[in-house]
């Protein structure tokens, strides 16, 4: 059954096989030490073996073998009580786990730029869905005024992630599309190479843009698009 809920697991999450065999660790010995009431316990995965670790002062008889040892357990011997207890703070410690590998994904996209679909705008706040459960928020004085009229329900754009805040185990993600250095973003993702740093903007109008090479008016009208329509002027300093 344990062998059984672990590939399930495995299929179903993107956190490392490594992670979730340490998790499961964890959350097995918990159980294990619960249902003996001891201390602590030793889990042996490759002969798929459990040993309680035992007072010698409160050892009880049934807790030994015949050789004088210390039971083991395999663990096909575990009670259902045992593996449903296991199976709770697995998922307790795994909803933490997630909530650290979300995080530091997106503390990484911090200045960079994502797409997302418009869910709803309500008052000054509009609510991007970013994918995997995460939705972002961008407020009003992120907004460029031009392009009011484009965001709608279901609309796909790109943003410039602002900053993220993490509040029990949630991520909340802030947006803009107003941000001096969105242009800048967007076009790092072309030329990662290249060195750009924003001088100015006009939001929906011009953006001014310092970079270490020339880009191709191409790249350029491509960039703008996604801009609705903003001018990109380069002044080229290498």
């Amino acid at each position: 059954m344990i062998e059984s809920i672990l590939r399930e697991i495995k299929r179903e999450t993107e956190v490392s096989e490594d992670v979730i065999m340490h998790i499961f660790e964890r959350a097995l010995e918990e159980a294990v030490c619960s249902a003996f009431n001891v201390k602590d316990c030793y889990i042996d995965f490759e002969r798929k073996k459990i040993i309680p670790v035992i007072d010698p002062y409160c050892i009880h008889k049934w807790m030994w073998s015949e050789e004088n040892k210390i039971l083991e357990l395999s663990f096909s011997q575990l009670n259902r009580g045992t593996i449903l207890r296991c199976v709770r703070n697995f998922k307790r410690f795994m909803s933490l786990t997630k909530g650290d590998e979300l995080a530091k994904k997106w503390r990484a996209k911090v200045h960079c730029p994502v797409i997302g679909q418009i869910r709803y705008a309500y008052g000054d706040e509009i609510s991007v869905e970013l994918g995997n459960n995460i939705d972002g928020t961008m407020r009003k004085p992120e907004w460029v005024p031009g392009e009011i009229p484009y965001y709608r329900e279901g609309r796909c754009l790109w943003f410039y992630v602002l900053r993220i805040i993490e509040e029990n185990s949630k991520i909340k993600v802030y947006l803009s599309r107003g941000s001096k250095n969105f242009p800048v973003a967007l076009l790092k993702t072309r030329f990662p190479w290249v060195r750009f740093k924003a001088l100015k903007r006009i939001r929906g109008k011009v953006s001014w843009i310092e970079a270490s090479e020339k880009i191709s008016k191409e790249i350029l009208s491509e960039v703008s698009k996604e801009l609705m329509g903003e001018s990109l002027r380069l002044i080229i300093k290498r």
